[in-house]
């Protein structure tokens, strides 16, 4: 999945105790009952809680408590995003069209409680455990099975979602999320420390640069690079909101072109090689031919 966006100082992100709710993609295996994170590492079964452990080859030694994933400076932890992105939960019904019967990728909801690191999009925590996977909606009846038996092995919810399925929806089944106000809320402390402001003009708000942000930042000319990139980023950002709701239309148009262009290249491949083989056959033809009638 995709690595949280961590702008602003990550050893001050804030920890939100108790249990917290939020969605996630796994890679599944279908043949041996397994939901994957990342580098493969199988979640655990039949209910149990997954502990994260940090892959970095043991960075963090001689920290101490402070050593338990997620760390700030490092992207250990068991990864989800908020209920309330609607861009994430736009994604599952991309998902089946980009599995095989040997590769899957299935869409859920996890409870997660310990060590819980918030980031704008989502969080990293120390323990969790899915509750539910979700089914798309028009997905194959084979690939609904192998997801309710995914969640048989799990011990949690199969969840088939109507058409057009939102993140009301969701939020309403699993109320145990954070919502925009609060991530917003907890977020502004470690942001305003470097240079950013919540905005509201664009959108559903993002952080922003604020009036101190170029005075923090242009002083260094390390920092060049970032801040021409920001700048660019927020050139774009209208045309990118605009752009928005036609974005679900262009990626089925592009998926159609992409499917009608291996179409086209299979049929090519084929025409090619019949070509061939027909031209081969005629010569060897002509030359038997040849060999009984000479002319």
């Amino acid at each position: 999945m995709r690595v949280l966006r961590a702008r602003g100082g990550q050893d001050e992100r804030p920890l939100v105790p108790g249990v917290i709710q939020g969605l996630r993609i796994w890679d599944a295996d279908t043949d041996e009952l397994r939901l994957c994170g990342f580098e493969h590492v199988a979640w655990e079964a039949d209910g149990k809680e997954t502990v994260a452990r940090c892959l970095a080859g043991g960075r963090h030694w001689g920290m101490g408590e402070g050593s338990k994933p997620p760390v700030g400076d490092c992207r250990c932890g068991l990864y989800a995003h908020h209920l309330f992105l609607e861009e994430f939960l736009d994604e599952l019904d991309d998902l089946h069209r980009g599995s095989s019967y040997e590769h899957m990728l299935v869409m859920g909801v996890i409870e997660a409680w310990g060590k819980v690191e918030l980031h704008e999009e989502g969080f990293r925590a120390e323990r969790a455990r899915p509750v539910a996977l979700l089914i798309p909606h028009g997905v194959s009846d084979r690939r609904a099975e192998e997801i309710e038996q995914l969640a048989e092995a799990y011990c949690c919810e199969a969840v088939e979602l109507g058409p057009g399925a939102g993140v009301d929806e969701l939020t309403e089944r699993f109320d145990r999320g954070m919502d925009r106000a609060a991530v917003v809320e907890l977020l502004k402390p470690v942001y305003e420390a470097d240079g950013l402001t919540w905005r509201d003009d664009v959108g559903d708000g993002y952080f922003g640069p604020g009036p101190d942000y170029g005075k923090l930042y242009w002083s260094k000319p390390w920092h060049w690079p970032g801040l021409v990139s920001q700048e660019i980023t927020e050139f774009f950002r209208p045309v990118d909101e605009f752009m928005r709701p036609a974005y679900p239309v262009i990626g089925k148009v592009a998926r159609g072109l992409k499917e009608a262009t291996v179409i086209t290249m299979w049929v090519l491949l084929y025409l090619a090689v019949w070509g061939w083989v027909w031209v081969l056959g005629g010569y060897i033809a002509y030359l038997g031919i040849k060999e009984i009638w000479p002319f």
